[in-house]
């Protein structure tokens, strides 16, 4: 049989090494949030991401979360114009800078092509698009946001949501 000083040895142990456990797991607690506080948050389509080394993420649009117009693709920055020529209309996706010329080179669609002059000092002027030519006095304008340009296709740089409406008047 065990004697009184026996049990309170036993319960002293029993406590101090209780005590460690709940300072063990407060401390390793309290280190965790400090490092939740100090690393940014990083995921992808909610996810959470295991490098915290990474600079720039992606965030992949999901059917709940909205499309932004402009995104970031290799550190480029991109972003979208629609182009109109009579009753069709061309998205297009473009890094940022760009011109309306560079942009119509790079439309994908088979059933768009321009031709034009570049004019020394004035830049690109187009005079034939989708195969219509200007002709009775009529030439090939374009508006950008329903204002009429100013300056020719290869000076005019593309802002994100630009809609461009070709006319011939």
């Amino acid at each position: 049989m065990k004697t009184k000083k026996q049990y309170i040895v036993i319960g002293s142990i029993s406590l101090v090494i209780l005590i460690s456990i709940v300072f063990s797991y407060l401390s390793l607690n309290k280190e965790n949030k400090q490092l939740e506080t100090l690393e940014p948050k990083m995921e992808v389509n909610n996810l959470p991401i295991s490098n915290p080394q990474v600079e720039s993420i992606i965030k992949i649009p999901t059917e709940s979360t909205p499309v932004k117009k402009e995104s970031i693709v290799d550190n480029k920055k991109y972003i979208l114009a629609t182009l109109n020529v009579f009753d069709k209309s061309y998205s297009i996706k473009i890094e940022e800078g760009s011109s309306l010329y560079d942009a119509m080179k790079n439309i994908k669609d088979n059933t768009f092509s321009f031709n034009g002059v570049e004019h020394s000092g004035l830049g690109y002027f187009v005079n034939e698009i989708n195969g219509v030519t200007g002709g009775s006095g009529k030439y090939w304008i374009y508006y950008v946001n329903d204002q009429e340009a100013s300056v020719g296709v290869s000076n005019y740089i593309l802002k994100d949501g630009d809609i461009i409406s070709w006319k011939q008047e």
